[in-house]
């Protein structure tokens, strides 16, 4: 609960900053360069030493990939029944 209480005041906060006028109209990309190429991979690198190499941890990484999986099997069929090009069904796996 406190993490949606938290993401409503930052969603405020960004709007009364955006309405103050002080920062230039294209800030947002330098705070997303930020989160993206320095906060993220130190709060990765500062996290991974914690984690305990459990058979839990084998699902989460399994799951992607087999959804992945079924969903190419499932667009590669559709496409086949209907003749799509392939870069047609390579888009569709690739958003699906």
């Amino acid at each position: 609960m406190s993490n949606i209480i938290l993401l409503f005041v930052c969603l405020v906060l960004g709007v009364l900053i955006r309405k103050s006028g002080r920062f230039p109209d294209n800030s947002h990309v330098a705070l997303n360069s930020f989160i993206i190429y320095i906060a993220l991979p130190a709060l990765t690198l500062s996290q991974i030493h914690t984690v305990k190499l459990q058979p839990a941890l084998l699902y989460a990484v399994a799951m992607p990939w087999l959804l992945f999986l079924a969903g190419a099997v499932f667009f590669w069929s559709i496409a086949k029944a209907m003749r799509f090009t392939p870069q047609t069904t390579g888009g569709l796996m690739l958003t699906g």
